[in-house]
Order: structure tokens, then C-alpha cells, then sequence
């Protein structure tokens, strides 16, 4: 994972979405270039991690069954996690469109490290944790365990220990990262791939977006059926490529057709915003009756796609309307902001205190003292390590890209 790995905040430049003399070039609709940052971004960071620590808490010393009984109907932190992956490949995408507007290319170089200034640093803070906890409890890991870690594969991996096995969506994030800008790039090089097709409707970035979209439930029917192997085990690459591909063609589909998605947007938003619900609230009530599984393994992940792309649309053209701004709360912001270290702290500090060796569960390892622990490691992260690198990043990259006059 933003995450989980979270995905870049860089200021939106209004002046980067002019377009260039090719007329294909993508042009984004007003409301995402009338501020100078996206709204409500954060804000669904937020409820993400959210999701996440309300499914994790549950594992933890203290935790009462009966708060987990009523748990269970809430949206989980599997849910989170595609919340993360829906904005990842929405905000990447779009912040690779400007680029290309702004200066006709994309430095492949230059993403890897803007991206490596987000991730690593405090990742590797992290791992000097986890070395800790390998070192001084009784915590251990095996080496090729070590290498997944180091390696971000450790979504392969299905021996992985739920101490660090949360690190399976940042493992998706980063063959993401690996994989979608080089392609990207590759498309929008050849006007031929990048111009809309005879139909006039795609793009082929936009028909590259939908090979995921239709694989994926494939992979996770095969998960299901316990057929494929770690390449297409539960936590693998290829069972959730959908979620970012969502991404993907949200940003595409306002760039190419920001008018026609505006339009939609603006005479419709309730219409929308119930279909979006119902879409993903149908699959999550079989998940729970542990019913239907042939249909909701591998479609839940499309419906979910769907319905959160709609409404992270939504949110993003009515920022200001009630049901909306709280989502710009400065303290929703806040939290939201932190999630990315939230995020790798938590689940060391929600472990059982038996797997560190502990007869007894100490008190900071009990619900609250453990989640209240975790949120402030992860605050002290996010201000001593985070901020500096993203601050060198932001740098970085106003430094390549100035504002076009």
C-alpha cells in the first residue's frame, strides 16, 4: 500500500494542464485544475487507513470479540487498501499527463526518484524496526522473507508473518511504479498509439488500462481455487492490477474526455453516488454471509474499482458540498497525510505479544496503548524522516518543471 504505499501530493500546477500544439493532447476539466491542490485526496487517505486499523486492532492483545462481531459489517481494511490503490493510479497517471504537457516527455528517471524519496526513507526506517524485533524478541525471518522485504515481493510470498505481512500492498504499489510509466510513456511516444482509436472514443493508454480490469478477476478466480500458484496467490500483483488500472483510466478518461465526464458528473451526482454504493455494497453482504463465494472473489475487487473511482470523481467535482467537505476537514487532512506511516507502524505494534515472546501481553502492547503507540511512531516518522525527503522531492521537481508562464 499509498500504499499501501501513498502516492505523490505534489501541488497541482494550473498552468500545466494547457494543452500542447497536438490537438490530441489530453485537456483536464476545470475542477481538477481551478485549485491549486486536488481536493478530498487526503481526506480519503484518511478513511482509509481507517478501514485498515479497524480490520488490524482486531488480532491485538485486549481486543473484545463482541466489538469484532459488529466490526465485521463495516468495510474492511481489504477495502482500504483499494481505496489506496484507486488514488495511486489515478494521481500517478495524472501527474505523468501534465508532465507530458508541461515539457512533451517524461523522465522515467525522474519519477523513480520523486518516488524514491516518498517510499524509501521511512520504509527504511521500518526495516530498522523489524531488524530490531528480529534481534531482541522472539520474532524471526526466514532469509528469502528478508530478500522479499528488501525486494518488494513479499506479495509472492504466502509464508510472509503478519507482523510485516502488510507490506504485500506496498509490494503491489512499487510493480506498479515498475511497470505503468515506462508503458505510459511508450504509448504517448507514438501518436499512432496515443491518439484516440477509430471509434474515437480510447485511447491506447485507455485500452491498456482494461487488459487489467478484465485479468485480474481471472487471477483471483484461479486464487480461489487455489490454481496458479504464489504468482496468482491472494496477495499477488496480478489479483489486484484492477484497482490501479481503475486509476489509470479515471485520469485518462478526464484528460481525453474531461467534457463529457464533467457533464456526467455535474447533472447526475446522486444517481451516481447510489449506483456506486449499491455497486460495491452488494458484493461486500455476500463476503460477510460468506455466501456467493464463486462471484464475489473475483468480482468484488471490479465492483469495488468501479464504485470507488466514481465516487472519488464525485468527491473531486463537488469538493465544496456538504456531503463532501468533510473531507477537507483539517484534521481528516492531517490524518490523512500521515497514513503512509501509519500504515507501516501499525501492524508492529497490533501483533500478538506472544509472536515477541512475551507470556503476558505488556501494557504497551494493549489495545489502546499499542494503536495509540502505533499512530505516534508513525507521527514522529511522518515529521523527522517523511517531511525532509518530500520537501528535497517537491524541490526537485519544481527545479525540472517550472511553472509555464
Amino acid at each position: 500500500m499509498a500504499t499501501a504505499g501513498e502516492v505523490d501530493r505534489t501541488p497541482v500546477d494550473t498552468a500545466a494542464s494547457r494543452p500542447r500544439a497536438d490537438r490530441h493532447a489530453p485537456v483536464f476539466p476545470a475542477f481538477l485544475t481551478a485549485r491549486p491542490r486536488l481536493p478530498a485526496l487526503d481526506g480519503w487517505r484518511a478513511l482509509s487507513i481507517v478501514f485498515v486499523l479497524l480490520l488490524h486492532i482486531q488480532p491485538a492483545d485486549g481486543f473484545d470479540p463482541e466489538v469484532g462481531r459488529v466490526l465485521r459489517w463495516l468495510p474492511d481494511g481489504g477495502f482500504g487498501v483499494e481505496i489506496f490503490f484507486v488514488i495511486s493510479g489515478f494521481l500517478i497517471t495524472y501527474l505523468l499527463l501534465l508532465e507530458w504537457n508541461r515539457a512533451g516527455s517524461i523522465s522515467i528517471g525522474g519519477f523513480y526518484l520523486r518516488r524514491a524519496l516518498r517510499i524509501l526513507p521511512a520504509y527504511c526506517a521500518f526495516l530498522v524496526a523489524v531488524t530490531g524485533l528480529c534481534l531482541f524478541t522472539a520474532f524471526g525471518l526466514t532469509g528469502w522473507q528478508v530478500a522479499a522485504l528488501l525486494t518488494y515481493t513479499a506479495n509472492f510470498d504466502p509464508t510472509m508473518p503478519w507482523t510485516v505481512g502488510h507490506i504485500w500492498s506496498l509490494s503491489v504499489e512499487e510493480q506498479f511504479y515498475l511497470l505503468w510509466p515506462a508503458s505510459f510513456l511508450l504509448l504517448l511516444s507514438r501518436p499512432s498509439l496515443s491518439r484516440p482509436s477509430l471509434s474515437g472514443s480510447l485511447s491506447s493508454p485507455m485500452l491498456a488500462c482494461l487488459l487489467p480490469i478484465l485479468f485480474a478477476p481471472i487471477a483471483r478466480l484461479l486464487s480461489y481455487f487455489h490454481l496458479g500458484g504464489p504468482l496468482f496467490a491472494t496477495y499477488s500483483f496480478f489479483a489486484h492490477a484492477d484497482l490501479l488500472a481503475f486509476g489509470c483510466l479515471m485520469a485518462l478518461l478526464c484528460g481525453y474526455h474531461g467534457d463529457r465526464v464533467a457533464m456526467l458528473l455535474e447533472r447526475h451526482p446522486r444517481a451516481l453516488a447510489a449506483a456506486a454504493i449499491a455497486m460495491m455494497l452488494v458484493p461486500h453482504v455476500l463476503t460477510r454471509l460468506a455466501t456467493g463465494g464463486i462471484f464475489t472473489v473475483p468480482f468484488r475487487g471490479t465492483f469495488d474499482g468501479i464504485g470507488i473511482s466514481t465516487l472519488l470523481l464525485l468527491s473531486l467535482r463537488h469538493a465544496d458540498r456538504p456531503a463532501v467537505r468533510w473531507l477537507d476537514w483539517p484534521a481528516v487532512r492531517r490524518f490523512g497525510t500521515w497514513s503512509y506511516s501509519i500504515y507501516l507502524w501499525q501492524q508492529l505494534f497490533l501483533t500478538p505479544s506472544a509472536v515477541y515472546g512475551f507470556d503476558a501481553p505488556p501494557l504497551p502492547l494493549r489495545l489502546p496503548w499499542n494503536l495509540a503507540g502505533a499512530i505516534g511512531a508513525a507521527v514522529l516518522c511522518h515529521y523527522l524522516i517523511e517531511r525532509p525527503f518530500l520537501g528535497l522531492k517537491d524541490r526537485l521537481g519544481r527545479r525540472r518543471h517550472p511553472p509555464i508562464p
